[in-house]
């Protein structure tokens, strides 16, 4: 057990001293990382709530069974290339792919608060690809993204993401409050039961419209008074409620999928807490390993 202590003492305080640039790669590559392993198995399971998804572009339900593992083995792979050698492009993929995968549930008839309630499936890989600096050629976008050869975080990145992830951790909190508060989600009422809270109620408020309530003013908070504690209250808050779809019985993908709602609050929190006490270069002055040449013929 002394050992143990010892070993998670070091790792925080070597976490401690990694530059801000590290810190974020290695928050947004994990969200990235977890979202889409997470979303991917679920193709591999062939899961039945995808099926109006597939009927939003007229595949039928027995194509729909067919093509889930080939999704599911697409998602995972990407994941999995994000773990081993990120690229720019598969980033640019991943925040298009998440977008996708988001508005389908609007589209096929589910509420408008789905696709904003997965900001971070989609609003993660975009700030980890403003972190890594968007390539300049084409070469570049097939150059990995190591933490060797990261550039120094600018004025204009720091501004870009500080945005971007800003806008992401409000949307995740009100698409999901508002699901809770406006529309009692009979999912979030399963959840709630889970834990035997699905009869708590006060001045004819249920424990599903209240939480909603909440985070919908979280969301608001993050808009207008943001402060780094707050972000850290916002991350605990969201790792914790998401754990209540293994007590509903669901499987632990749900809440691995959803490691882009965690990471976007927790490197904004990094980022807000940076500028809060240090001074950004505002040019670049080491550029990456892998500079984009001109092509000759072109």
């Amino acid at each position: 057990m002394e050992r143990l202590n010892t070993c998670g003492v070091r790792a925080v305080g070597r976490w401690r001293t990694l530059p801000i640039e590290h810190k974020l790669h290695w928050l947004l590559r994990l969200g990235v990382i977890g979202c889409f392993i997470g979303h991917g198995a679920y193709g591999f399971i062939t899961k039945e709530a995808w099926v109006p998804y597939f009927g939003v572009v007229g595949i039928d339900r027995a194509w729909a069974y067919r093509l889930m593992p080939w999704i599911g083995a697409m998602d995972v792979s990407l994941g999995l290339t994000m773990a081993v050698v990120p690229l720019p492009i598969v980033l640019l993929h991943l925040a298009l792919w998440g977008t996708w995968t988001a508005a389908l549930r609007p589209l096929s008839g589910d509420s408008v608060w789905e696709l904003v309630e997965r900001a971070g499936n989609y609003g993660v890989p975009l700030a980890f690809l403003v972190l890594a600096g968007v390539p300049r050629c084409r070469r570049g976008w097939f150059a990995p993204v190591w933490l060797s050869a990261m550039p120094p975080l600018t004025v204009d990145r720091a501004r870009a993401m500080h945005g971007i992830l800003r806008l992401t951790t409000c949307l995740l909190l009100l698409g999901h409050g508002a699901l809770g508060a406006l529309n009692s989600k009979p999912a979030l009422i399963t959840h709630y039961a889970s834990i035997g809270l699905d009869d708590l109620a006060v001045g004819g408020l249920t424990l599903t419209r209240m939480v909603g309530s909440l985070e919908i003013v979280l969301a608001v908070a993050v808009l207008v008074a943001l402060f780094p504690s707050l972000l850290l209250v916002i991350a605990v808050w969201k790792m914790a409620t998401e754990t209540l779809f293994m007590t509903s019985g669901s499987l632990p993908f749900e809440w691995i999928e959803r490691a882009g709602s965690y990471m976007a609050p927790l490197a904004l929190y990094y980022l807000v807490a940076m500028q809060n006490g240090a001074k950004l270069p505002r040019i670049e002055c080491v550029r990456r390993n892998t500079r984009c040449k001109r092509d000759p013929s072109r």
